[in-house]
């Protein structure tokens, strides 16, 4: 299998690659060397090559006034290998409690329902429902000044979730019904 292909499977760079199979196939060299042969520039190279021996797939020695790189032990790309699969493999168990959290925020509609209620039989026909699901418990009342009879200048308030709230604004006969209502710790909860 071509040497290059491996490396690039095991996720370097087209740099990095160049310079590991090079010093593989020669041994240690200095940068410039390095520089001439593959014709990169030298600032290039002793880039790549200050990178890779962080990660520790090469190693430099000081020789009189410059460095010498030597290619470590290929068991260094094997372990490199294994880092990169034990990575992922964790970052696969953080995801996948989030999955059914991220589904149910794809299969909520993002986008806020306005409904008008213009008439005082629909207002409290929808009033009436939002009570009763109050009384099952999948609802909170957290503002209502409990008058059915009049709606001139009511507002209803109910809370759907820990984050989301319906709320009434009566003017006349017309009322919003406005299922994104964001509630602020503004009103007491009343039962």
């Amino acid at each position: 299998m071509n040497f290059d292909l491996v490396l690039k499977q095991l996720g370097f760079k087209l740099r990095e690659r160049q310079i590991i199979a090079y010093l593989y196939s020669k041994g240690n060299c200095k940068a410039s060397k390095i520089a001439l042969e593959l014709c990169i520039p030298k600032s290039t190279i002793l880039f790549v090559l200050y990178k890779l021996e962080k990660k520790g797939f090469v190693t430099k020695i000081k020789k009189a006034k410059s460095y010498i790189f030597t290619p470590a032990d290929p068991t260094a790309l094997i372990n490199h290998f294994d880092n990169t699969i034990q990575e992922a493999e964790a970052k696969k168990e953080k995801i996948l409690p989030l999955i059914p959290e991220i589904r149910r925020l794809k299969d909520h509609k993002a986008d806020a329902k306005i409904a008008y209620y213009s008439t005082d039989s629909s207002i409290k026909e929808l009033r009436q429902s939002l009570l009763e699901q109050v009384d099952n418990k999948d609802t909170k009342i957290l503002y209502d000044k409990e008058s059915v009879k009049i709606y001139a200048n009511d507002q209803y308030l109910f809370l759907l979730s820990d984050d989301l709230a319906v709320r009434f604004e009566n003017r006349g006969t017309l009322v919003k019904f406005i299922n994104a209502f964001k509630y602020v710790n503004a009103y007491e909860i009343k039962k």
